[in-house]
């Protein structure tokens, strides 16, 4: 009997050895983590050193390059003040947007609450706080010396602060406008995917900027651009300050019982204006107060038309076939301007009527009009103020913003858990 169960036992294992064999062997990172297919390919820059305005356009912003300021924040006044009982005693009554569940999923509801509710319940609850830093809360969150002058100010997008009890996971995305995360409490781990394989990484929500992919079990199968591409790995302390460059790829990870932080965004640009800094009672400010700027979502939209049109004035006929290349990024879904609307923009743009518009005349178009003269999109609305109650019902369903995605047609405010996370 023993050699017969030891006969069967054999057999056994020979046969779940011969299925092994068998088996295909799957890609490294399958099934796993975001990240988990390779080591990081080296190390972002990392300084305790708050570049100047200037320094900071020509060494990151311009060649969009991340860099990580260590412990930027911690002379806030928000690093020190804003613990759960001041931020309830002083701010509570403010209301709030509150995303149902730390890993996102953007198609879960958002809930309304007020400051104080959501404090009193998200270390018990699995809500995300995601926001546009409301006005009162400005006047404790500063802007670093690098955005002080310089053309900064004059295109800010969205101020957001991230708000949870850690655990959080965003999606896999990128934010067509450059980005400020600064922390307060808990840590942040990035995926940084450099912007040069945007195409490689699987962004297939197009007007999300996001992809589809599950960050914890990477089907590499289905996504097969994410088995050899390169990444970077960043992570955050409290008191930390990260750039992040428009339409660098990133994913995001929260930890810690308590995790607060706040990002500015503002629109890419690519011409620093000095006369700014000349004349800028900031410029020479470490730290200077939110509250003293306000946000102009509009100018993403002419900064993405600034780049596209390049240096050189362009006809009617090539502003056209801009626009039809801009669209291709876009998806099958869209759908054009008539070409007679898309002229008579164009000739009212055209102020010097030579036929053609210049970046100077794109600098030169109102504020006001920015929406109704540079957006393609057939579909483009007047953003529409809306009276949400701060009461913790179900409003509607998330919508992160589009991160600009859109380029020249996008109009959005950028807090798109858009983003999403940051």
């Amino acid at each position: 009997d023993l050699f017969r169960r030891k006969m069967k036992a054999l057999l056994i294992l020979d046969f779940i050895l011969v299925l092994s064999a068998h088996e295909p062997e799957h890609p490294p990172g399958h099934l796993k983590p975001l990240g988990s297919h390779q080591p990081p390919v080296g190390v972002l820059d990392s300084t305790v050193f708050v570049p100047s305005s200037r320094e900071f356009f020509d060494q990151n912003v311009l060649p969009g390059k991340p860099v990580l300021f260590k412990g930027a924040a911690k002379k806030m006044p928000a690093f020190s003040k804003w613990t759960d009982e001041y931020l309830s005693e002083k701010f509570g009554q403010e209301g709030i947007d509150v995303e149902e569940g730390k890993k996102e999923n953007r198609s879960l509801a958002t809930f309304h609450f007020k400051l104080q509710d959501f404090i009193s319940r998200y270390k018990d609850e699995d809500i995300y706080l995601v926001e546009t830093l409301p006005a009162k809360m400005r006047e404790e969150y500063a802007l670093l010396k690098s955005l002080s002058c310089g053309g900064y100010t004059n295109v800010l997008q969205d101020a957001v602060v991230w708000f949870s009890s850690g655990g959080t996971k965003s999606v896999l995305h990128y934010d067509s406008v450059d980005n400020i995360n600064c922390l307060f409490d808990g840590t942040k781990e990035l995926v940084m995917i450099n912007k040069s394989h945007l195409e490689q990484a699987h962004i297939d929500k197009v007007h999300g900027a996001f992809s589809t992919v599950d960050v914890d079990q990477v089907d590499m199968y289905k996504f097969p651009g994410l088995q050899t591409i390169p990444y970077f790995k960043a992570v955050m302390e409290p008191g930390d300050c990260f750039f992040i460059p428009a339409r660098w790829v990133h994913q995001v990870r929260s930890y810690g019982k308590r995790n607060l932080a706040v990002n500015i965004w503002w629109a890419h640009f690519e011409k620093f204006n000095q006369s700014d800094c000349d004349d800028s009672p900031y410029k020479d400010k470490e730290l200077i107060p939110l509250h003293h700027f306000e946000f102009h979502p509009q100018e993403a939209l002419r900064q993405a038309t600034l780049q596209n049109i390049g240096e050189i004035p362009v006809t009617l006929e090539r502003y056209l076939e801009l626009i039809q290349e801009d669209a291709k990024g876009l998806g099958d879904e869209v759908s054009i301007l008539p070409r007679e609307t898309l002229a008579q923009n164009f000739h009212e743009m055209d102020s010097n009527k030579d036929g053609k518009v210049s970046p100077e005349e794109i600098y030169d178009i109102k504020y006001d009009d920015i929406g109704r003269l540079l957006t393609y999109i057939d579909d483009y609305q007047e953003e529409d103020s809306e009276d949400d109650s701060a009461d913790g019902t179900k409003e509607h369903e998330s919508q992160s913003e589009d991160n600009n995605n859109q380029e020249m047609s996008d109009t959005e405010s950028q807090k798109d858990r858009q983003h999403t996370e940051l």
